[in-house]
């Protein structure tokens, strides 16, 4: 019962957005958004989601191929690290500005809430698996957090943990759930989605359990 309120909540919170942005949304990828928190937050009372983006310099010709080989090579060895570790990750990844001269990432990341509680040692460990695998050791960070406007609901909280704790007993867990839901919206535009070549895959997500 409470998964068909939220599920008709978010079909009403989608139509405003497009709507009020002027842009088409990908509709596979919003059902994964949704399929991954639903699932996620059946299997934990609390889940921590987090979001955060990668871009591709120009100059790293070596990883700009075409293809998402590489970004295959960062989520593995981050979800094997973060099963090691036992935080139950699901993960949801699109390639966006795929007709510039780089492509560009966006992520969505679920975890165990009892286990994973902000964002900057997972954003640490991604930033140093994504230099081995790409062989880019230097420069600033690639991947950063992907942090609401200052008047969204729940600023504050991304600021200090880098994400948000999904408690299923709280009596905001509809808010929160619809909220974290709504962030990843823009992800899931169609307009940043038409570049890629017919063989490349413009998002990716976890396998269901």
């Amino acid at each position: 019962m409470q998964d068909s309120k939220i599920n008709n909540t978010c079909e009403r919170h989608n139509l405003s957005y497009s709507k009020h942005k002027n842009e088409d949304l990908c509709q596979p990828i919003i059902l994964a958004n949704l399929s991954l928190l639903h699932e996620m937050t059946n299997r934990h009372d609390k889940v921590f989601f987090m979001m955060f983006a990668l871009s591709i310099p120009s100059t790293s010709a070596d990883c700009n191929r075409g293809n998402n080989s590489y970004i295959s090579k960062l989520i593995d060895s981050l979800t094997t690290y973060c099963i090691n570790k036992m935080y139950d990750p699901m993960y949801l990844w699109t390639r966006e500005d795929s007709t510039g001269c780089h492509a560009e990432y966006n992520f969505m990341f679920l975890f165990n809430g009892d286990l994973v509680q902000e964002a900057y040692g997972i954003l640490e460990k991604a930033n140093e698996l994504w230099a081995r695998a790409s062989n880019i050791q230097h420069g600033p960070s690639l991947i950063h957090l992907c942090n609401p406007e200052p008047d969204i609901k729940y600023y504050r909280n991304f600021i200090k943990h880098g994400g948000v704790v999904l408690k299923k007993k709280d009596q905001h867990f509809t808010d929160a759930f619809i909220h974290c839901f709504g962030l990843a919206n823009y992800i899931v535009m169609r307009s940043s989605k038409n570049g890629a070549r017919t063989y490349v895959n413009e998002y990716g997500c976890s396998r269901h359990r």
